[in-house]
C-alpha cells in the first residue's frame, strides 16, 4: 500500500551519469533511467541513448513544473476576470522556455 502521506523529492532535479536523475546538488538519489541487458534482446527495447533522453526529459519536466503550473493559473485568472493578458503571456513564455531548453 502507498504511504499517502509521501512526497516527492524536492528540485531541483539533474542527470548524472546519463540516466540517474539525484536532487541536491546531485547528491541524493531520486530515480534510474537505465536499460536493462535483458530489454536489450527485444526489438522494442529502448537504447541507451532514448534512456538518457528519457532521464533528461524527466528532469526537465519536473524542474518547470511549478513555473508551468504557475502559467496555466495566471491564463485562466487573466481569461477569466478579462484583465489583460499580458502578466499571464509572460509567465506563460519563460515557462515555455524553462521546458524546452536542454
Amino acid at each position: 500500500m502507498q504511504n499517502e502521506t509521501a512526497k516527492h523529492t524536492p528540485g531541483p532535479w539533474v542527470v548524472v551519469n546519463g540516466g540517474t536523475i539525484r536532487a541536491d546538488g546531485g547528491k541524493r538519489p531520486v530515480a534510474m533511467c537505465h536499460c536493462s541487458a535483458v530489454w536489450n534482446t527485444s526489438d522494442s527495447a529502448p537504447t541507451r541513448f532514448e534512456c538518457e533522453a528519457n532521464a533528461d526529459f524527466i528532469v526537465r519536466a519536473v524542474n518547470s513544473h511549478a513555473e508551468l503550473l504557475e502559467a496555466c493559473k495566471a491564463m485562466l485568472h487573466a481569461f477569466n476576470h478579462c484583465e489583460s493578458a499580458e502578466e499571464a503571456v509572460s509567465y506563460t513564455k519563460a515557462a515555455i522556455v524553462k521546458a524546452t531548453k536542454p
